[in-house]
């Protein structure tokens, strides 16, 4: 009896080394995979264990990828399907006629437009004559503006100063006509046009402007002798411009 029992427990204590050792942590149990004590592990055995590898792995991607797709669900039902009703569009008074469109366009065009200190001039006057008549047309429009005495001699006509220069058209003259004589410029009674002859070359930016504000007023209506007997002469018309204007 004794044999026997020894028999078992030395049986028993030599299982107990091919029992596998519970799972440790860290490097020494991976996979799942308990650590061997005594014999190496089977080829059946180590199979296994790769496939048990493998089907965690399998799980654990399906289980991160079942994941995201809630956490996508989830944003969508949040954020809301697009409806096309809500889209926003660019009105079109914005592209043509509207005020966005006037903004943009303006800055465009402002260097195209004559600004209303610059006379209305054709293209026949001459580029010299050109900046001589610039530089007399805006010291005349400044006193029709600044000056009532020079005012008032369009108010007597029933004209505004400014319009009456603004409106005038200036063209080029050369040896022909009315230049012919030692005049600077000519026009008719309500004439929008005045005819600038060479002479006008020769004037300062003073006596320029007195020269525009005279054919000026013949168009707002004023008449001259010899052309209108008993009517101011010329040389009284430039005078009374000249005191009445400051220049």
């Amino acid at each position: 009896m004794r044999n026997a029992a020894a028999t078992s427990a030395e049986r028993i204590h030599r299982n107990a080394h091919l029992q596998p050792a519970p799972p440790t942590s860290g490097a020494r149990a991976q996979c799942g995979v308990a650590e061997l004590r005594g014999r190496m592990p089977s080829r059946a055995r180590l199979r296994g264990t790769a496939l048990t590898c493998a089907w965690s792995a399998s799980l654990r991607s399906l289980l991160l990828a079942a994941a995201l797709s809630l956490l996508v669900a989830s944003a969508a039902a949040q954020t809301g399907p697009i409806d096309a009703r809500q889209a926003k569009t660019i009105p079109a008074s914005d592209f043509a006629g509207g005020a966005g469109a006037e903004a943009a366009v303006n800055p465009l065009l402002a260097p195209l437009r004559r600004p209303a200190w610059s006379p209305h001039i054709d293209d026949s006057v001459s580029p010299a004559l050109r900046f001589r008549l610039v530089d007399a047309y805006q010291l005349a429009l400044g006193a029709v503006r600044t000056r009532p005495t020079c005012g008032a001699l369009f108010r007597r006509l029933g004209a505004v100063g400014e319009e009456s220069l603004a409106h005038t058209v200036y063209r080029g003259g050369g040896e022909v006509g009315a230049c012919l004589r030692p005049v600077p410029a000519f026009t008719c009674v309500g004439c929008p046009q005045t005819v600038l002859c060479p002479t006008f070359l020769r004037l300062g930016t003073s006596a320029g402007a007195t020269i525009l504000i005279h054919e000026a007023l013949h168009f707002a209506g004023l008449k001259e002798r010899p052309t209108h007997p008993g009517e101011m002469s010329a040389a009284e018309i430039t005078a009374m411009v000249k005191t009445s204007c400051h220049l």
